[in-house]
């Protein structure tokens, strides 16, 4: 975008000027068992299927910046993240096959200058249904030096259900706390099933029950990121830590304010 946002003055102005872009919706995920892994030293979390497309701005307007994030998630969870997510790897469990993904990307912060970004939320998500007791996968990749040839592993539940994921910081290598690229994944045993490997990208979160997050008068139960604007055709995913229940559902509003 050719004039990113330079201050949360500058979006409460546009905001005023010409209105912000109101949108809610529904999402909702069921797993046929609760999905935990604790041999694998892997947080859980539960990806709703669900996604969020970023309208196409109209002149003047030339992006869109989050100004506040609600959500309401059933069940007792621990963060709540709206966010962009980059495919860093695809593992295909029949054949230990594995596809290549993007790098995490750079983007333009406040000013101007382009920046690049690493995956301090790495998640291994079952995108396929999995037919394998507790596998190990390994996962090949570059930190936030982009120093290549690292190595993690992680150990999922028997038979992983699909939107089930597993948070792997805690898995990295001694002195990486991020993730640039994945250059190979591999798995111990399965033959049924795909996971990938996402590099979430947050645009805001939360802690509690029912999550409400903006850029004023923030509690302090919550944070907001406003690192970049977005722009037309990019998606939101929702994401929710600690999915110990078999089903998850959640009503959520966002407000998007513009960027000129």
């Amino acid at each position: 975008m050719a004039n990113p946002l330079r201050s949360t003055d500058d979006l409460i102005a546009n905001a005023m000027q010409y209105g912000s872009l109101s949108s809610s919706g529904y999402v909702y995920a069921s797993l046929g068992t609760a999905q935990t892994t604790t041999a694998g030293g892997a947080v859980t979390w539960h990806r709703f299927p669900q996604t969020y497309t970023v309208p196409t701005p109209t002149s003047p307007v030339t992006g869109w910046q989050v100004m506040s994030f609600n959500m309401a998630v059933t069940g007792s969870f621990g963060i709540t993240v709206p966010c962009i997510e980059t495919v860093l790897g695809t593992l295909t469990v029949s054949g230990n096959s594995f596809a290549a993904g993007s790098s995490m990307p750079s983007r333009a912060q406040y000013g101007g200058s382009s920046q690049q970004l690493n995956a301090g939320l790495v998640m291994l998500h079952v995108s396929g249904s999995m037919t394998a007791t507790t596998p190990t996968i390994t996962v090949t990749y570059a930190n936030q030096d982009n120093t290549g040839s690292r190595s993690a592993t992680v150990t999922l539940p028997t038979n992983a259900q699909v939107n089930s994921a597993y948070g792997w910081a805690s898995r990295l290598q001694s002195g990486d706390h991020a993730v640039r690229s994945v250059s190979n994944m591999s798995i111990s045993a399965g033959t049924a099933g795909t996971v990938r490997v996402l590099g979430l990208t947050p645009l805001m979160y939360g802690m509690g029950a029912n999550t409400t997050t903006s850029l004023d008068g923030l509690p302090l139960s919550v944070k907001a990121i406003p690192a970049f604007s977005l722009a037309g055709g990019e998606t939101i995913a929702f994401w929710t830590s600690s999915a110990t229940t078999s089903s998850r559902s959640s009503m959520w509003h966002m407000e998007l304010a513009p960027i000129t």
